[in-house]
């Protein structure tokens, strides 16, 4: 037996003179989509909603894949078509810089993560990352100051004191970071 294989359409209907640069935009996420369906057999686009946004959340959650599975600079493109049907996309931006970062494209990550937490300042994993970023970056002052953010909005989040650590260690503050590493294990012990 093979795999039963489901057919999905997204149609839009575009204000006039503006079809073109969207119509390459979802050519870009088609193909992103058919590695995708390629590499796993599975197709994770939601269905067409009003506006998109469910779309655009299915694609999300397929850039988020293609990324796992080692397609970062796949990913990217298909975040950059997503990002520009909905520039407000946070969760798109987000994985953008998920996968920039991955790619060692630490400036262009930073970038992405800025631009979600303008959209959504309490994002406390756009922090995280945004702290990670900015010590690949050596900018431990400025990335200490985002973990705390972080920290401040999810006290739970493991890799948010483990990140304070390291930024604490770059600074010098020896002390400080084995404090941060101790509750970074108390909280996930496998960081031990």
């Amino acid at each position: 037996g093979g795999k039963k294989i489901d057919t999905f359409f997204y149609i839009a209907d575009f204000p006039e003179g503006k079809g073109a640069p969207q119509a390459r935009q979802i050519l870009e996420i088609i193909k992103a989509a058919a590695h995708f369906v390629e590499q796993t057999g599975r197709v994770a686009l939601a269905g067409a909603g009003g506006n998109g946004s469910q779309m655009l959340s299915g694609l999300a959650r397929m850039h988020t894949a293609l990324t796992a599975l080692g397609r970062a600079a796949e990913a990217i493109t298909s975040f950059d078509a997503a990002a520009a049907l909905e520039p407000a996309h946070a969760a798109a931006l987000y994985n953008r810089g998920s996968a920039q970062l991955a790619l060692g494209l630490a400036a262009a990550a930073l970038e992405s993560f800025d631009r979600v937490l303008a959209l959504d300042p309490k994002n406390a994993a756009a922090h995280v990352n945004r702290g990670g970023t900015l010590l690949v970056l050596e900018r431990a002052v400025d990335a200490l100051e985002s973990l705390e953010c972080a920290i401040a909005l999810d006290p739970k989040d493991a890799d948010a004191y483990y990140n304070r650590g390291n930024a604490q260690l770059a600074l010098g503050r020896a002390d400080e970071s084995l404090e941060s590493f101790g509750h970074a294990i108390r909280l996930r012990p496998d960081y031990a």
